[in-house]
Order: C-alpha cells, then structure tokens, then sequence
C-alpha cells in the first residue's frame, strides 16, 4: 500500500540516510578519541582474567582481585564473575598488552554494530514469514521500497549515536557483542537458519542475564529447540579449555555471585523495571528477583501466545522476549543498545501500536539530552521507554486486532511452466 506522501517520505529518508551514519561515525571517532590513551575498567578485567587463562591460572581466585588492584589504578576488590566461555575472547586480547588491545576492542565492537545493522537489515527482508504480527503497513512497505545500503545507514546511524553506546564504550562492556547476538539470532529465526541461530545463542550466553531471556522466547519452537541445542555445544567448546583446568568449584560460585551482582550491580546502576521503582523510592528486590520476573514474563507470554487463533512464531516471541529484557531483567545502561533488534519489526505492526514502539525506542535513544528537571534522569527515560515497548509488544501480540497479512504475489505462467515442466523431468530421470 502506498500513500501520497510515499515519494517525498522516501526521498527524505534517502538524503537522511547518509547524514544519520556520519553523525554516527563522528561519535565513535570522538568516543575513540576521549578513550585513546586508557582502556576501561571492564575490559581490563577481560584483559585480565585471558593472560590468566593462557597462563595456566584461575581467575576464579581472590589472587585475580589482587592482581587487579596492583596492575589498575582505581580497581579495588575486582572479582572474576563472568562464564568460562568467554575463554576464546579473553584469551585473543590478552595477546597484546592492555593499552593496544583496549583500542582493538573498541574497533571490534564498533564492527560488531554495524554488523548488526547489516543482519537486521537482512532479517527485515525475511521476518514476514515468520511473524504472525508483521503486517503490510504503508510505512513497512515505505521502508521495503528503500535500497539495502540506505536501511542500512538509517539502522546505523540509530544505534551509533544512541547514549547506550556512549556508555559501553566507556566501561568496555561486551554489550555491542551481545546485541550483535541477538541480531545473529533473530536473523537465524527469520530465516530458519540453524547455525545463525546457534551462534546467536553462543553470543547470548556471554551475558546469561540477557540470554537465557531471549532464548526463553524461542523455548516452544522446534527451530528454537534447534538453535538451543547447536548454540549449548558451542558455548560448550568455547569452555572446554577452562573447564579442563579449573576447578568446577570455583567456577561455581563465581557465577552463583554474579547472578546476584551482575550486571547491575546495584538499584542505582540499574535500568528498567528496577531503576523505575527505585527512583519511585521503593526498596530494592535484587537483580536475581527481577531476571526471575522476566523470565517468568517471556515464558508466560510465549505459552499465551500458542493459544492464539494465529499462534505467535518464533520471530514475534523474540521480540517480546527483547522487549522483556529491555523492561524488566536487572539490567544496566550499555545493554540497551539491544532496541536495535526491534526498530524494523516495529514498522510492520499494525497502527498506532508500531508508531508508538518506535517513538518509545527514540525516547531510549538520548536520555540524558531530555529535561530532568531534577527529578528523571536519562535511566528513568530509557527505562520509560522499555516499559512501553513491552506494554505496545504484549498489546499487539493479544489485544488488538491481527494486521493485513504481507501480500505474496502468486506465481505467474511462466513460474507455473517452468515448475511443471522441472517436475516431468524429474519424474522421467527417477
């Protein structure tokens, strides 16, 4: 369907296009700029815990926090929390000293957006077929009309000059890398994509506080299953030379105590659901309480959605299940560059529903540069706007009418001819 603006609206979005990726090169070249000279206090800890690992050590081990102090200035009683599949990572960047690995991670997880980019991109041309929500709307067609490279500046441009990436750049955060995950998985679901999936999934596992949410969306499909089991033996393989050396204990209670503690840390730190409350002045649960709701949340909504008369598919349980995340799990600022996986989705659902979930992903997207008036901070806003993406997400999903279904031209004659005569042919070599 197009309307009478579509023309003008395409040429805008042509011309913005290559303006919104410059602006959002310009702010990773300042980011990279403001950051030369010293890497961050998370990926020092990255840094750390790999020249452990190829050392033979164990950074599960007060010695790490030791270590930590002595060799950073400024990091004091710095544990070893995160899995034993980050080994292969760890380790590479451990292979040069902090300072030039420090810039190498900043140009891989600057790689690791625009690549996601490319593959939402990508997905945005696969999602109908397995979406129940993804409509034929004017704005969805508007975008289809677009070429490739122009979807892929806009999506771009968004997501690099959102605050989120601001803030995963400036304490090293393996966000980017986790957000490039759930884009590997997403593109995975839309396309039936195993391996995709499964390495969707690996990523994921990085930062379980956002993995086993997402992952929970995609629980009671037979590809989810799939990509589940695929991306389990990979994180598997990534372990498998910490786990021969290290004692299961240790690797225990490191990952008990970050459940607790990560990647939040505290109610201050955090965002959605708890940095909501919290700012309302109520007592703060736990990280743990809250990954639990979430969780709770996607698998609720998942097993409602089967009973549909048109059952939600993989694709439109992701996406609550990242809306979810985003919402309620103990999160922190960084990991919502994660809104990116939900910006085209958002087109293809059906009005106003889509035009609100986009405009809540932009009041995400600059928090801080909005008007506090001492009393919001740029958390509050993110979090506002997580809240209403899950809300807008749970409504399309099992409170409004179903969208038009995206039209699949027929095939023609010459399709016909060319299939028949293909299957005579067969026919006769069999």
């Amino acid at each position: 369907m197009a309307g009478p603006d579509m023309p003008a609206a395409k040429t805008l979005l042509t011309y913005l296009a290559p303006a919104a990726f410059l602006a959002g090169m310009a702010h990773l070249a300042w980011l990279a700029g403001a950051h030369w000279t010293s890497s961050a206090d998370d990926f020092r800890l990255l840094w750390l815990a790999g020249d452990f690992w190829t050392a033979g050590g164990n950074p599960y081990t007060e010695e790490f926090a030791q270590t930590a102090a002595a060799q950073f200035a400024g990091i004091e009683n710095a544990l070893w929390l995160a899995g034993p599949n980050w080994f292969p990572i760890a380790a590479i960047f451990s292979l040069f000293d902090p300072a030039t690995a420090g810039r190498a991670w900043f140009f891989f997880n600057a790689a690791a957006l625009l690549g996601a980019s490319g593959l939402n991109v990508a997905t945005f041309r696969k999602m109908a077929a397995q979406s129940t929500l993804f409509g034929d709307t004017e704005f969805a067609s508007l975008l289809k009309s677009l070429s490739p490279l122009t979807l892929f500046l806009l999506h771009a441009g968004f997501i690099t000059t959102t605050e989120a990436v601001s803030g995963a750049f400036v304490l090293g955060a393996a966000s980017p890398l986790v957000y490039f995950g759930a884009s590997l998985l997403l593109y995975g679901a839309a396309a039936k994509h195993d391996l995709a999936g499964a390495g969707g999934v690996a990523l994921l596992m990085l930062q379980p506080s956002i993995g086993l949410i997402l992952i929970a969306g995609l629980g009671l499909s037979a590809y989810g299953r799939r990509a589940l089991i695929l991306g389990a033996i990979f994180s598997f393989l990534m372990a498998v030379p910490v786990l021969a050396v290290t004692p299961g204990v240790d690797i225990a209670a490191a990952l008990i105590s970050g459940a607790g503690q990560t990647p939040s840390g505290s109610a201050e730190a955090a965002a959605g659901l708890r940095a909501l409350l919290s700012a309302a002045g109520a007592p703060d649960l736990g990280a743990m309480f809250y990954f639990l709701l979430a969780l709770a949340a996607v698998s609720t909504a998942g097993l409602a959605g089967r009973k549909r008369a048109r059952a939600l598919k993989p694709v439109d349980n992701l996406m609550i299940a990242a809306s979810a995340a985003l919402a309620v799990a103990p999160l922190h600022a960084p990991n919502f560059v994660l809104v990116g996986v939900l910006l085209f989705y958002a087109a293809a659902l059906r009005p106003p529903l889509g035009a609100g979930l986009i405009a809540a992903a932009f009041l995400s997207w600059r928090g801080g540069d909005l008007p506090g008036f001492g009393l919001v901070d740029a958390s509050v806003y993110a979090s506002l706007g997580a809240t209403a993406m899950f809300a807008l997400l749970i409504g399309a999903g099992f409170f409004s009418p179903a969208p038009a279904p995206v039209r699949r031209p027929a095939p023609s004659l010459g399709d016909n001819v060319v299939l028949w005569s293909a299957f005579i042919k067969k026919r006769r070599n069999a």
